[in-house]
């Protein structure tokens, strides 16, 4: 079926990138970023978006190393704190070409990557979000009620794939009608309809056949299927989670802070309970850090459905810039607070060191084979 551009009002397509929440219908003014990004500020901005990318790789999979080689470490909780950290590091597979695409105003990467942006944008924010909740789950039942058997190691592992298979279905939205269009709609005739799925036909006039034109990654649908899908994942992806974590955790702090069992509490029972403080300790900041990272992203979006006429502010984009780089920051921190606040800061150290002592005696072993490979050199004859 043919589609002409006179079923579209044309400023439905100005820049709305797959990171400038998944819809056609909350554009930035392209005409203001091309000003606001200078090369100096992108400069400033990929050095701050490079060292998120460099502290989650580097620290994510660390924290995955040290829970896969030691049993010790293999904890429900920590499975899944594995879990979040793998998640972890899918958000900077998506972070290049996003920040590309808001500095350069301009979509290069095809299609088939702007589905799958679009399509991450949602799915890594769940399987955290139900990651912290599944936490949040296991540790209310294991301290509110300890007589109660322990979740086995293949319940954790369903749950795991459960949050993935949620996590699939919450960001498939963005995997389905996401499209690139490009911004000189007046160059375009026609817009067909090729295997499901929107194909832009890029025409350029007679007048001007080598004018290059620049492409936005867009969620294709109505104005009102945008703002369902806005207000449905701000409650369910950001303000649920956080009452159901407080409904947990605030009657765990109360148990372990101002319980006080009867009898004489034995030294054993005393560690045990220090134990579970600090181990509550972390999951709470680790959440709280969540919380405080995602919070402007989240409220950047509802303000551009609540006030429509904000979105041609000059500096709409640098407020944009700022809560992106905060939420994406928010892959780097964990692995910071487990070290801060957990026992895995003894397992890090122990990794550091053990690096150092496997590139001493490798410095050690090249060094005593290039000695003695200039040894046999010395008593080669030169006739």
């Amino acid at each position: 079926m043919n589609m002409t551009l006179d079923n579209y009002n044309s400023t439905e397509f100005i820049q709305s990138s797959s990171i400038i929440k998944q819809s056609n219908t909350h554009p930035i003014d392209t005409n203001n970023i091309d000003n606001v990004f200078n090369i100096t500020s992108c400069i400033i901005i990929t050095f701050m978006f490079s060292l998120i990318v460099i502290f989650s790789i580097f620290g994510n999979i660390l924290v995955m190393w040290i829970i896969l080689n030691n049993r010790r470490m293999r904890t429900i909780t920590n499975c899944f704190l594995f879990n979040l950290s793998a998640a972890d590091l899918l958000t900077i597979f998506q972070i290049i070409p996003n920040v590309y695409y808001v500095l350069q105003n301009d979509w290069i990467f095809g299609i088939a990557y702007c589905k799958f942006s679009q399509f991450f944008t949602s799915f890594n924010i769940a399987i955290s979000v139900f990651t912290f909740i599944a936490i949040s789950s296991d540790r209310y039942t294991a301290i509110m009620f300890p007589l109660r058997p322990r979740s086995k190691l293949k319940t954790v592992i369903c749950a795991i794939v459960a949050i993935w298979l949620i996590s699939f279905a919450i960001g498939l939205p963005g995997l389905i009608v996401a499209t690139v269009y490009p911004k000189n709609l007046s160059n375009l005739q026609n817009i067909v309809n090729s295997t499901d799925l929107l194909v832009v036909v890029k025409q350029i006039s007679v007048n001007s056949p080598d004018q290059y034109v620049s492409n936005d990654c867009i969620l294709n649908w109505s104005s009102e299927w945008s703002e369902a899908y806005d207000y449905t994942l701000f409650v369910l992806m950001y303000v649920l989670p956080l009452i159901i974590l407080a409904t947990t955790y605030i009657p765990i702090s109360i148990h372990l802070w101002f319980h006080r069992g009867l009898g004489e509490v034995t030294r054993a029972q005393a560690q045990n309970v220090q134990s579970k403080r600090r181990a509550v300790k972390m999951l709470c900041a680790v959440m709280l850090i969540f919380a405080i990272c995602w919070l402007p992203y989240q409220l950047f979006f509802i303000l551009l459905q609540l006030s429509p006429t904000i979105k041609s502010s000059h500096s709409l984009p640098i407020i944009f810039i700022c809560c992106y780089w905060l939420a994406m920051s928010n892959s780097m921190y964990n692995p910071i607070i487990y070290v801060l606040m957990n026992k895995i800061k003894q397992k890090y150290k122990a990794c550091f060191y053990h690096q150092l002592l496997v590139c001493d005696v490798i410095k050690g072993l090249l060094k005593r084979n290039l000695s003695s490979f200039v040894n046999k050199l010395k008593h080669i004859p030169l006739n």
